[in-house]
């Protein structure tokens, strides 16, 4: 389950995601850096519950290297997205 916990309208918004075997938080921040250009930062931070939570966070930590390079790929493309829309 997935609930906004804060929303700072011009600058951000922080999710909390929780389900039975981890909990997350998600803070995604925009920072104005011109008129043209605007700084998206993610951070996600999660905590396993279960046994079974901590075997997998354990092998996503053996490939954190590939794995960050795979999330900035993915929010990357999300800002390329959103900035096409924007500018048609």
């Amino acid at each position: 389950m997935a609930e906004i916990i804060e929303v700072d309208k011009p600058n951000g918004l922080t999710f909390e995601v929780t389900s039975k075997s981890a909990d997350a938080t998600m803070v995604i921040e925009l920072v104005a850096l011109s008129r043209a250009r605007t700084r998206l930062n993610v951070k996600a931070v999660a905590k396993a519950k279960t046994i079974p939570a901590k075997l997998l966070f354990q092998s996503v930590r053996f490939t954190r290297q590939k794995n960050q390079d795979r999330f900035k790929t993915i929010v990357s493309g999300f800002a390329k997205d959103v900035e096409t829309r924007y500018f048609g």
